[in-house]
Order: C-alpha cells, then structure tokens, then sequence
C-alpha cells in the first residue's frame, strides 16, 4: 500500500481527497501547511505528495524547491493540486520539478489517474535503480577492475587537467583508477 502526504491547508478539500484517496486503498498522512508537510515528507517518506500551492508559512512552490534540495536518491513524485489556473503557474510548477499539475476543481478520477500514473513511473525508476550493481571499490585488486585495465593504453592527467567538458563529443571511455583532491 502507498502511502501519500497530502498537503492543503483547506480543511474541507483535505478531507475530501483524503476520502478519496483512502477508499482507493492508500495509506493517507496530511499536513495543513507547508512547514508541516516539508517536515512529514522528510520524517516519514512518503511514496507521492499532492501539494496546494498557496499554503501558510511555505508555499507549494518552497516545499517542492526544499525537497528537491535533498540528498535522496531517488524523488518522490510531486503533484501539485491549486485553483491556479494560469498557464505560467503550470510551467513554473513543471520547470521546478513537479511531476503533474491538477488544477480544482478536478474529479476523483482525474486525481487518481495521476496519482497511479506517478507511481507507476516512481516504481519503475526506483527498480532500475536498485538494479543497477554497485560500483564501489577502495582497491583495484578485485577481478572485475583488473579485466577493465588489461591491455588498455592508460591516460594520466595532470591535476585540475579538463578531462571531459559537458556538450563535447567523448573520444574516449574513462575510467578513473585514483581520484585526487583539489
């Protein structure tokens, strides 16, 4: 069961989608303002948050840019939800990193779809991700590293030598065997 942090600061709306949400069988956790919501949403990890975005003390657009400062790997879906219409309200909230934009009045079925829609992509990331085989390594001893070394022509670079600047075309595959400080 996912469980969703609803973040309205408008009481009866709140209960309304919380309704909704838990007779779609979603575990339900609410904040009635920004501060609140920011605060569960980093205390109790939720796997969706659905945001107003005209909330006290933090609005939609400060928790959305302060849960994009955070060092999680992976990031949980954002909706926004709002009575703002305006299509520089939509691009703004889509250029700071939500994942949709539902504006009210809406259906419960729109909320849902966008809702499943969401998940759906979040499990989808979050599994390549943990498939994805670890890279550490403190030494080069290990079989797999000596593999990548064998017979190669191995480059040295200088310190603060530029590499590879992004918008270049690469020319090479670099695989770096010490890393070292500036």
């Amino acid at each position: 069961m996912a469980t969703i942090l609803v973040i309205e600061d408008n009481q009866a709306i709140r209960e309304n989608i919380i309704e909704i949400l838990e007779m779609a069988n979603y575990k339900v956790i609410e904040a009635g303002d920004g501060k609140k919501g920011l605060t569960l949403a980093e205390t109790q990890h939720p796997d969706l948050i659905v945001c107003d975005l005209a909330l006290p003390i933090l609005d939609g657009y400060v928790v959305l840019q302060m849960l994009n400062r955070s060092d999680t790997p992976c990031k949980v879906p954002f909706i926004f939800l709002t009575a703002r219409a305006e299509r520089s309200e939509i691009r703004k909230g889509m250029d700071m990193g939500a994942d949709d934009y539902i504006t009210k009045p809406f259906t419960p079925s729109e909320l849902l779809s966008a809702i499943e829609c969401q998940l759906k992509k979040s499990a989808h990331t979050r599994h390549h991700v943990v498939a994805m085989p670890p890279v550490i390594s403190n030494t080069m001893e290990e079989e797999p590293f000596k593999a990548l070394i064998k017979d190669r022509n191995i480059k040295t670079f200088k310190n603060k030598q530029i590499i590879y600047q992004e918008g270049n075309h690469p020319s090479y595959l670099y695989f770096i065997l010490k890393l070292f400080k500036l």
